[in-house]
């Protein structure tokens, strides 16, 4: 009667589309018990074919009333196959462990139940569970240790980071002030240019205004001696006349003598 059964959900499930899974388990109201239906119609099928791919598509899904519902459907034997599956997934890849805490949380609580509920207490059941657990335990504790490892590696990065924007800092401050420092140089060298400048405007004036003066009193002087030569003319001139009237004098005293 089992065999007939199992046949039958097995059948039922290769009706399925599988790739509609998905669609089916975000509805909500009425759709959601269709969706734990398909999701374990597909756990069934999947453990028994082996089938990768329609595993990998029913632990997809995270939902935590779906998991539990379609799980505590399971019988005994495919629940410790599931976990066993869900272990195997684990060991290949411990970062899945975050994803698929919750079909392990699930099935956990369920082979507590078959343990508690069997009471001849199945040798056989007890070893593969304990096995598992071990591997889980295994799994967990490696974790762990992967989690310290990465605590550190996230100190170290956390101090050269900081290291890092410490020397940026400086590194901009530094370009900051060697900007400031050529300004102020450039500022510097212009206004010293600026005074320069007007220094040499004032010399340039000053040095005009003495050639000015010179050239004043040059003439000044020449004035000078233009008068000068003037009146040595007037003193020739009135020598002359003096001479003049000598002369008249002298003819005078001549005529004086004649008579």
């Amino acid at each position: 009667m089992e065999n007939i059964e199992e046949f039958s959900v097995v059948k039922k499930c290769r009706k399925i589309d599988v790739g509609n899974v998905n669609e089916d388990v975000n509805n909500e109201g009425g759709k959601n018990a269709d969706s734990q239906i398909t999701i374990y119609s597909i756990l069934v099928q999947g453990i028994k074919s082996k089938d990768k791919n329609m595993l990998e598509n029913a632990l997809s899904h995270n939902n935590i009333d779906t998991i539990n519902a379609s799980v505590m459907k399971l019988k005994e034997s495919l629940c410790l196959e599931l976990f066993e599956e869900v272990m195997d997934r684990i060991e290949a890849n411990p970062m899945k462990l975050l994803e698929l805490s919750n079909w392990i949380f699930v099935l956990i609580i369920k082979i507590s139940r078959i343990l508690n509920s069997s009471s001849n207490g199945d040798i056989t059941n007890t070893k593969i569970i304990l096995n598992q657990m071990e591997r889980l335990n295994e799994i967990i504790t490696m974790r762990l240790s992967y989690n310290k490892d990465l605590i550190n590696l996230q100190a170290t990065l956390d101090i050269y980071k900081r290291v890092f924007d410490e020397n940026k800092t400086i590194s901009e401050m530094c370009k900051k002030l060697s900007s400031d420092s050529d300004n102020a140089l450039i500022t510097y060298q212009f206004e010293n240019e600026v005074v320069c400048d007007e220094d040499e405007e004032e010399v340039i004036a000053e040095d005009e205004d003495l050639d000015d003066h010179e050239d004043d009193e040059n003439e000044s002087d020449d004035h000078e001696d233009d008068e000068n030569e003037s009146d040595d003319h007037e003193d020739e001139e009135s020598e002359s006349v003096d001479h003049e009237d000598d002369q008249g004098e002298s003819d005078d005293h001549g005529d004086d003598k004649d008579d």
